[in-house]
Order: structure tokens, then C-alpha cells, then sequence
């Protein structure tokens, strides 16, 4: 049942994608909008992971782990029925505030129910195997789903997934005595959560008002703001949300980024592409799905090849930074696509694009857990996976605003008739993945600098029994 929560969580964040354009549809919302579908659960999930770590010791692992499964299944069926943009957002918002509260709920249970090292190692392996394929099945799923019941069915099947770990949860998991007063970070807790829901927000505004509209510069400077009252914060309480000593490892501080990098291209990358493969090449929810699988294969074959040999070879420096700039390089050659493109020549850009970002995303985990005291080993952990989150819940709304914005101006430039209509869809597509290209190549030179010239992989500390949630999830 805990592999289920896994894959129910992770699933999620890419069956919407799919379905997105059928959802957008039937609830009329604009091309604007659309992104706040994706963006409003990566924003809750990866802001209160650690939140939700906290709760969960609090009130105990398995209580937190059935009442995270109860209110995710409440809030997918609520946005299955939704006859509204804002009824589904809430909703995917809330799913995602449940789902930080049972990750770290069920990776706490994980090491409380597998006490030998050996059996923790196997479901630890099971664990992971439902992380990496969540992603595949929800793009594959989601297409089925939309194409042969209705979009609504993405949200309503999670009701079946969380009914059925609860069901195995309440007889099979012990109740343990919760951990009593622990200090919790309410001002971090706010502050940190505000920032980067102000920076997302404005981010999102840039697509109807523009970037120099006080709606889009205001709230992007205001979170940045709160941001560094955050930081203050966690200088001076006496059991901070994140620790900042976990911050001043330059190998962990790139770590950080490449998982935040990593989350940003992926809302982004399937944002765009979703649309490009449904609306302007014509493919059914299924075969847009299917589309995506060489970008998976090739994204597990490099993070396999970068957690087995090449960062314990080459080191981070080499690694990181090259690994970026391919994945930069198979943007550039999505970029060549076209309204009369085969989907053959979109396939090559599709898999550089997965080797590359499979490489750099896998090794931040290990990288950023690596040298670690143990203390901090759960903050750093839960840090690894709200990174990748914070980037998700930025990347659609920063890049589906380049798009809208692009074809905005190229409409205004030209007579809009339905075929100048496409083209200035296929125009924003392009230079949203162009920009991504450039962000990727800024964070390879920033990784650069960052990781030292003879660095070695540093080890990451295994999880301990006694490490609690609230500072932790283990990765």
C-alpha cells in the first residue's frame, strides 16, 4: 500500500498534462490559464514537504499517512466533478498539500516497518521503481483515460488508489506512539511558502499584463522579499524548517539547482509539448501519451548511467554541467519542429533532451544528500524532492507565459486567420523551449563554478530508524 501512495502521488504530477487540453475544453478557461492546473500542485507538494514531515511526526506516521490518502481521494473527486477553473484548481492544490503529507508519512513507515537492512534495501528498490515509473504511467494513463472515458477520470482514478492503501494501511500498519512537543517553524513555514507562491503568481500574471505590469513585477519582488525575511528566520529560531548549514555545501547548493532545474524543464517541457502534439499535430490523449516514451526511456537510461559510473568516474564537475548542455541541446533541436513535422523527427530531440536531464536530475539526489551530517540527513532529503517540486511549480506558468506571450505578438503582427492562428501557437512553443535551452546553459555555468575541479561524489549517509520525518524524508 505504500508503493500505491507512492505511485498515486507521483502519477499525478503528469496525468493532468495529458488531459489538460480536453479539460481546457470543457471548462472554457483561456490559454492563460491553463498552467495554473499544473502549477497549483507542484507549488502546494513541494512547499509543504517539509511541513508535512513535521505534521507527521506530530501526530504520527500512520494516522498522517490515512488522513494524507483520505483527503487526496476528497480533493480528486472534487476536481473530477469540478465545472469550473477555479473548483479545479483548488482542488489540485489540495491534492497537492495532501500529497506532502503522505510522502514523508509513508518513507517514515518504510523505515519503521523494515527494521533489517537488507529487507529496507529491497523496498526501498520497490519504492523507487513506483517513483520512476509514476511519471510514465500518468502520461500514459492520463491519454487513455481522456481519450476513451473523459478527462475527469485522470482525477477520479486516484479515489481507487488511495481506497485501496487505506484499506491495507488500517489492518497492517502498527500505530506508534507520536513524538511530543516538537518545535514546529511557523514563521519559516509562512514565509517560505509565501515567497515562492508571490514569485509563482507573478510569473503567471507576466502571460496576460506583461513583465513590466506592477501585477507581475510586484508579487516576483515581493516573494523574493519574503524569501530573504526567510532566510533571516531560519538564522535565529532554534529548530529552523531548513537548516542553512545544509545550504553552505557548494556541492549541495548545485545539487539543488539541478533538481530545480530539473522541475522547471519537466512542467515546462511536457506543458508545451502536450500542446503541440494534440493541438497542432492532431494526436489523440493515447498516442500523445505514448509520444513521450523515448524522452522517459533515455531520462532512466541516464540517470542509471549516472548513478552507476559516471559521477563516481568523471566526478560532479565534469558531469553536471555537460549533462546540461545536452540536455540544452536537444531543446534547440525540438526547436526545428514544425505544423507538418513527422513525429520521427521530433524523436531524436525528444531522447538527447531525456539523456541529458535523466543525468543531472538522478545525480542531484545523491549529490545532495552527500556528506550530510546525520542530523540533517531528513532536511536535506526532503530538500532533494521539494527542490524539484518548487521548479515544477515555476516552469509551467514562466514558460507557458513565454508562449502565450509570443503568440500573442506574432497574432498582432499578422492577420489572424486559422492558419496564422497555428503558426503563432507553433511560434511560442518554439521560443519556450529555446529559453529553456538558455536556462539550462546558465545552470551549467553556475554548476561549474560551484562544484570544485577534484571533487569526489560524496556518499550520502544511509536513512536512520531514529530519523523522524518533520526533519525528513528519505530519499
Amino acid at each position: 500500500m505504500i508503493g500505491t501512495a507512492q505511485l498515486m502521488v507521483t502519477l499525478d504530477t503528469t496525468i493532468v498534462n495529458i488531459a489538460l487540453p480536453s479539460a481546457q475544453r470543457d471548462l472554457a478557461f483561456s490559454t492563460p490559464d491553463r498552467q495554473w492546473v499544473v502549477t497549483a500542485y507542484a507549488l502546494a507538494f513541494g512547499c509543504l514537504l517539509l511541513v508535512g514531515g513535521r505534521i507527521t511526526d506530530v501526530v504520527g506516521r500512520k494516522r498522517a499517512f490515512i488522513l494524507g490518502l483520505a483527503g487526496f481521494a476528497v480533493a480528486s473527486f472534487v476536481g473530477g466533478a469540478a465545472t469550473s477553473l477555479g473548483t479545479l484548481v483548488a482542488a489540485r492544490a489540495t491534492q497537492g498539500a495532501f500529497g506532502a503529507l503522505v510522502m514523508p508519512a509513508a518513507l517514515a513507515l518504510l523505515i519503521e516497518t523494515f527494521t533489517d537492512l537488507r529487507e529496507r534495501a529491497q523496498a526501498f528498490a520497490v519504492y523507487s521503481i513506483m517513483a520512476t515509473v509514476g511519471g510514465a504511467v500518468g502520461l500514459m494513463l492520463g491519454g487513455v483515460l481522456a481519450e476513451y472515458l473523459s478527462w475527469r477520470w485522470c482525477l477520479y482514478v486516484n479515489v481507487g488508489f488511495a481506497l485501496f492503501a487505506i484499506a491495507g494501511a488500517v489492518p497492517l500498519i502498527a500505530s506508534r506512539a507520536e513524538r511530543k512537543n516538537l518545535a514546529f517553524d511557523v514563521p519559516g513555514s509562512v514565509t517560505s511558502f509565501g515567497g515562492l507562491a508571490a514569485i509563482v503568481y507573478g510569473c503567471g500574471e507576466a502571460s496576460l499584463h506583461g513583465w513590466g505590469h506592477p501585477l507581475t513585477y510586484g508579487p516576483i519582488i515581493g516573494g523574493i522579499l519574503l524569501l530573504g525575511v526567510f532566510v533571516m528566520i531560519e538564522r535565529s529560531v532554534s529548530a529552523p524548517l531548513v537548516p542553512l548549514r545544509v545550504l553552505a555545501n557548494r556541492t549541495r547548493a548545485a545539487a539543488y539547482i539541478g533538481r530545480t532545474i530539473g522541475g522547471l524543464n519537466a512542467a515546462g517541457f511536457f506543458l508545451v509539448m502536450t500542446y503541440y502534439f494534440q493541438s497542432l499535430l492532431g494526436f489523440s490523449p493515447t498516442r500523445a501519451g505514448v509520444a513521450f516514451l523515448p524522452f522517459l526511456i533515455l531520462f532512466i537510461t541516464g540517470a542509471q548511467l549516472a548513478q552507476r559510473r559516471l559521477i563516481s568516474a568523471l566526478g560532479p564537475k565534469t558531469v553536471i554541467p555537460t549533462a546540461m548542455v545536452i540536455g540544452a541541446a536537444g531543446l534547440v533541436w525540438l526547436s526545428r519542429m514544425g505544423l507538418h513535422s513527422s513525429y520521427i523527427s521530433v524523436v531524436p530531440g525528444m531522447m538527447i533532451l531525456g539523456l541529458g536531464a535523466g543525468t543531472f536530475v538522478a545525480s542531484s539526489v545523491s549529490l545532495g544528500l552527500g556528506g550530510v551530517d546525520p542530523a540533517d540527513v531528513g532536511v536535506a532529503s526532503a530538500l532533494v524532492t521539494a527542490c524539484y517540486q518548487v521548479g515544477a511549480s515555476i516552469g509551467a506558468p514562466l514558460l507557458n507565459t513565454v508562449a502565450s506571450n509570443a503568440t500573442a505578438e506574432y497574432l498582432a503582427a499578422h492577420h489572424r486567420d486559422g492558419h496564422v492562428a497555428r503558426t503563432a501557437s507553433l511560434h511560442g512553443a518554439v521560443l519556450a523551449l529555446l529559453t529553456m535551452a538558455a536556462i539550462f546553459l546558465a545552470a551549467a555555468l553556475v554548476t561549474l563554478l560551484l562544484h570544485r575541479r577534484r571533487e569526489r561524489s560524496p556518499q550520502a549517509p544511509p536513512p536512520s530508524p531514529d530519523v523522524g520525518t518533520g526533519d525528513a524524508v528519505a530519499a
